[in-house]
């Protein structure tokens, strides 16, 4: 069974061969992991439909092994896609 710093490692990796430019950090106020894509490979296909983001999210959720709350988002300007990762019975 993974930990789950493996499985954030492993996430990031994974987002990293994909082209998304991942940063891992965590929230120095809540101690929450924070996933930052810093490059979206989908920039085309987002100027003309946003379901490649309802799928990121979704993708990046089973990841990490848990749900995941944006705050920051690239098509509205951010200069990344940001999630906070919010863990069962946290």
């Amino acid at each position: 069974r993974m930990t789950v710093e493996h499985r954030e490692q492993e996430a990031v990796r994974i987002l990293a061969e994909a082209g998304f430019m991942p940063e891992l950090d965590e929230d120095p106020e809540t101690g929450e992991t924070v996933i930052r894509l810093c490059n979206c490979p989908l920039k085309s296909v987002i100027a003309v439909t946003r379901r490649p983001c309802a799928a990121e999210e979704r993708f990046v959720s089973q990841l990490v092994g848990g749900a995941l709350e944006r705050f920051a988002y690239m098509p509205e300007g951010d200069d990344s896609c940001s999630y906070r990762v919010r863990r069962p019975g946290a």
